[in-house]
């Protein structure tokens, strides 16, 4: 990883997080940490969205995916009940 790469993970993080979405890495070795954390990246980057494994990334997402769902749809149904009253 050179600063021309660590350029190319900073700017798609910037514009993905401005459309909501978390750029994650998964089963990312120590090397390429280092030259992370070298670049001032590691931190803001991928220290609180990295996962050891993929399914560990993926299970994550499906987990928040599913509280959101669960908050959706309680909201849902106080607006039915509301509604209903």
């Amino acid at each position: 990883m050179d600063v021309t790469s660590a350029d190319m993970l900073d700017d798609p993080d910037a514009t993905l997080n401005r459309a909501g979405i978390d750029l994650c890495g998964a089963g990312m070795k120590d090397p390429v940490k280092d030259k992370l954390k070298r670049f001032g990246l590691f931190a803001r980057l991928v220290e609180r969205r990295f996962f050891a494994t993929l399914d560990e990334a993926v299970n994550r997402d499906l987990v928040q995916a599913a509280r959101q769902a669960d908050s959706g749809a309680a909201a849902m149904a106080t607006v039915i009940r509301a509604s209903v009253r």
